[in-house]
This record gives C-alpha cells, sequence and structure tokens, in this order.
C-alpha cells in the first residue's frame, strides 16, 4: 500500500514562528480530507484568538433557558406553572439534552 505524504507550511506568520505539518493518508481523497480539517482548525484557532468572546453551542443557550423556566414554573402556583414546564420540557428537547436536567413528574 502506498502512502501519499503532503508537506505544508502555514500562511501569514513570521518565518521563525512558522512550522511544518505533515499528513499522510492512503489516498489523495483521504489526504485532501485531512488538509480541509487541519486548513478549518487552524481558521478557528486563528478566530479565537482574534476574538476571545465565545458562544457555547450544542443547544446550550436553549438548555440554560430552558432550566429557567423550569427554576421560574417551581416556584409559580397554578396551571400557569404547567405550561411552564412543558414550554421548559420543549426547550430542553430541542437543545438536545432531552429533559436531563430536570427529573419527570
Amino acid at each position: 500500500m502506498q502512502t501519499v505524504t503532503k508537506t505544508r507550511v502555514p500562511s501569514g506568520v513570521a518565518r521563525a514562528e512558522a512550522c511544518t505539518i505533515i499528513l499522510r493518508g492512503a489516498t489523495q481523497q483521504i489526504l485532501d480530507e485531512a488538509e480541509r480539517s487541519m486548513h478549518d482548525a487552524l481558521c478557528v484557532l486563528q478566530r479565537t484568538v482574534a476574538e476571545t468572546r465565545t458562544v457555547q453551542g450544542g443547544g446550550c443557550c436553549e438548555a440554560l433557558m430552558a432550566n429557567a423556566v423550569h427554576n421560574l414554573a417551581v416556584k409559580t402556583p397554578g396551571k400557569e406553572s404547567v405550561a411552564m414546564e412543558s414550554f421548559a420540557r420543549a426547550l430542553m428537547q430541542v437543545s438536545g439534552g432531552f429533559g436531563i436536567l430536570f427529573p419527570a413528574k
């Protein structure tokens, strides 16, 4: 089996700070995909260094909202709390948490 190797020196950095990245793959297609992934990762790193403020992903905002609505529903009397609890559960499902922050009634 032949291994394809590609060497790339990142652009935009001083020569003294540069490094060489060596990617290896069994086929050119795998190597091209690895190069795209490496480029994406370097772009994310560059943006993170330039802008340090971040927002958590993966449904984090929805999960936080669901938790806040649930906490308020616990303190709310009557039928309104049932509606609030249902809305909190819906938010949790949108976030992908599927109700793991608060138990089923």
